[in-house]
């Protein structure tokens, strides 16, 4: 957790204001594909600005979407599956914005 000297020491990098990154659920499901067989979904949209003296400037944007398969075919499974879809989706983010830079 940030304090306020904490908070006010992140909040200019060299000057400016770091860059923000907006990150928008698109779609988090549990799909299933006949009675036997289901997967997680999840589609994020990623919004990476940088804010200016005119406003906010777009460094890049993307889409992520990712599916994993549910061991099995009911809720316990499909949390299973979502959570491995959002690893994937956190990682693919990160890998990312290390290129953003």
């Amino acid at each position: 957790m940030l304090d306020s000297r904490g908070a006010s020491s992140l909040a200019r990098r060299g000057g400016n204001m770091p860059p923000v990154l907006r990150v928008e659920l698109e779609e988090f499901s549990h799909v299933f594909d006949s009675q036997a067989e289901s997967r997680g979904v999840l589609r994020v949209r990623c919004t990476l600005v940088e804010t200016e003296a005119a406003g906010e400037r777009l460094v890049a944007q993307r889409v992520f979407s990712v599916q994993r398969p549910a061991p099995t075919p009911d809720a316990a499974g499909g949390v299973r599956g979502l959570t491995a879809a959002s690893d994937a989706v956190a990682q693919e983010i990160a890998a990312w914005l290390a290129q953003q830079r």
